[in-house]
C-alpha cells in the first residue's frame, strides 16, 4: 500500500511542480540575496534558515504556507478519492491500518524529503557563491536563558552541526504538520472545516512567544534553548491530536 501511495504521488504533475517551485525558491534566495547578506564571518550564517539576508521572503514563503502545499498536493486526492467513493475499493485491497498507515505517512514523508534536497542544494550553493566578511559576533547576546549561556559558545564552535540541527527540527515539524492534516482530513473529509480549523492551528503555534519559527532559524538572540521548548510546544499537542485521531480511524466502520 505505501508502495502504491508513493508511486501515485511521485507520478503527480503538481509534486513535480511543487518540487520545482521549491528549488526554484532556494536558488533565487541563494542567488538573488548575494548582494544583501548581512556582514558576518560564518557562511553557515548566510544559509536560507539562518535568514541572514534582508526579508527573510524564502523562509516565509517555505514555513508559513506550508498547510496550503499540503492541502493541494495531499488532502485534496484524498478528498476526490472520497467523493467518488473510491475509499471502500482501496480499503478491499489492504487492511485498514495499512491503508491508513500509507495515507498518512507517505505524503509528509515525500514533502519533508522534498525539503530536504531543497535546503541541501541551497547550502551547497551559498558555500560556493559566499563571501565571508571581516567582523565578529557578540555571543552573549545568543541565549535568553542565562543557565543556557555556555551553549552559544557550542552553537557558535560547531556551526555546521548546529545548522543541521535546526534542519532537522523543521523537518520534524513539516513531517509531523503533514500527518496531522491528513488525520483530520481523513477524519472529517470536509475542506470548509478542515481546512480553516488547520489554518488556525498553523498560525496560532506560529504567533506563540515560543513560535516554531525560532525552530527552525538557528543563530538567533534566542538561542537554542527557546528552539528546542518552541518544538516541543508544538510536537506534543500535534501527536497527542493525531494519536488520538488514528485511533477514532482505526476503530470506526469507514474512513
Amino acid at each position: 500500500m505505501i508502495k502504491i501511495e508513493i508511486k501515485k504521488l511521485l507520478r503527480s504533475p503538481l509534486t513535480s511542480l511543487f518540487t520545482l517551485a521549491i528549488l526554484a525558491i532556494v536558488i533565487v534566495d541563494a542567488f538573488a540575496t548575494r548582494k544583501n547578506f548581512l556582514p558576518t564571518p560564518y557562511t553557515e550564517l548566510k544559509y536560507l534558515l539562518a535568514s541572514n539576508n534582508e526579508g527573510h521572503t524564502a523562509l516565509i514563503t517555505l514555513t508559513w504556507a506550508l498547510p496550503i502545499y499540503y492541502f493541494v498536493l495531499i488532502s485534496e486526492g484524498y478528498l476526490r478519492e472520497h467523493r467518488r467513493h473510491l475509499v471502500p475499493l482501496e480499503l478491499s485491497r489492504s487492511t485498514r491500518q495499512k491503508y491508513l498507515r500509507a495515507k498518512l505517512l507517505v505524503g509528509p514523508g515525500v514533502v519533508s524529503a522534498i525539503y530536504l534536497f531543497a535546503l541541501l542544494v541551497n547550502m551547497l550553493i551559498v558555500s560556493v557563491i559566499a563571501i565571508n566578511d571581516s567582523g565578529t559576533v557578540d555571543i552573549s547576546m545568543l541565549e535568553v536563558f542565562p543557565s543556557w549561556l555556555g551553549l552559544s559558545n557550542w552553537v557558535y564552535d560547531h556551526r555546521l552541526m548546529t545548522y543541521c540541527l535546526y534542519l532537522i527540527m523543521l523537518l520534524l515539524i513539516v513531517f509531523t504538520l503533514g500527518v496531522l492534516i491528513e488525520t483530520i482530513v481523513i477524519f472529517r473529509p470536509d475542506r470548509r472545516i478542515a481546512y480553516p480549523a488547520l489554518l488556525v492551528y498553523w498560525s496560532f503555534f506560529l504567533s506563540l512567544n515560543f513560535s516554531i519559527n525560532l525552530s527552525i532559524q538557528p543563530f538567533t538572540e534566542y538561542g537554542l534553548s527557546y528552539a528546542l521548548i518552541s518544538l516541543l510546544v508544538f510536537l506534543i499537542p500535534s501527536w497527542v491530536i493525531i494519536t488520538l485521531g488514528w485511533r477514532r480511524l482505526i476503530n470506526r466502520d469507514y474512513v
